[in-house]
């Protein structure tokens, strides 16, 4: 097989349905709540995870931003 990047090297734009779905089942988010925290048109982001419409760069952001404060509050807990 061919070279895999880390996470961090993967080009934006190349974010796609399964990291997304394999975070929000992370966190527990449904599509109509992330949807909602995302401000995205519900029908506009079911088509964007299955791949029939490309997220904005500022969508993936949020996303991310998104994960890792939900990341950051889950390892604080943990410390505690």
């Amino acid at each position: 097989m061919g070279y895999m990047p880390d996470d961090e090297h993967v080009d934006k734009e190349l974010v796609n349905m399964e990291r997304i779905m394999e975070l929000y089942r992370e966190y527990g988010y449904t599509i109509p709540e992330l949807s909602e925290v995302l401000e995205i048109n519900q029908f506009d982001l079911e088509l964007k995870i299955t791949g029939r419409k490309h997220f904005k760069k500022a969508e993936i952001e949020a996303i991310e931003d998104l994960f890792f404060l939900e990341k950051d509050e889950l390892m604080k807990e943990e410390v505690r």
